[in-house]
């Protein structure tokens, strides 16, 4: 915990969609009901690297039914660049579906 990581992402509109570089720190493993870092940057769809430049992952939302009190809980974190590799390994062994006529 408290590895720093660094976070690509892109600035607003109103910024021209300038690239952008953010650090963070892992502040947490959650492990069940599956492993994911816990961070601050609550943007889904980033690329997280740690700070020698390894692919940490990427940010998402995880959403949980016990939250607040609209009964749901949402905490931004890190999918595991371990779980995207197996999720591409998954996608890329499916046939391709058949063309519609």
């Amino acid at each position: 915990m408290l590895d720093e990581v660094v976070v690509l992402s892109r600035l607003d509109k109103s910024m021209g969609r300038a690239s952008a570089v953010e650090c963070d720190f892992v502040r947490a493993v959650i492990a069940k009901p599956r492993r994911f870092l816990s961070i601050h940057l609550a943007q889904a769809g980033l690329p997280v690297f740690a700070l020698g430049g390894k692919f940490a992952g990427f940010t998402t939302v995880r959403f949980s039914s016990s939250g607040d009190a609209e009964g749901i809980a949402a905490s931004p974190v890190v999918l595991p660049a371990s779980d995207v590799r197996k999720a591409i390994a998954a996608a890329l062994a499916r046939p391709a579906p058949a063309p519609k006529k």
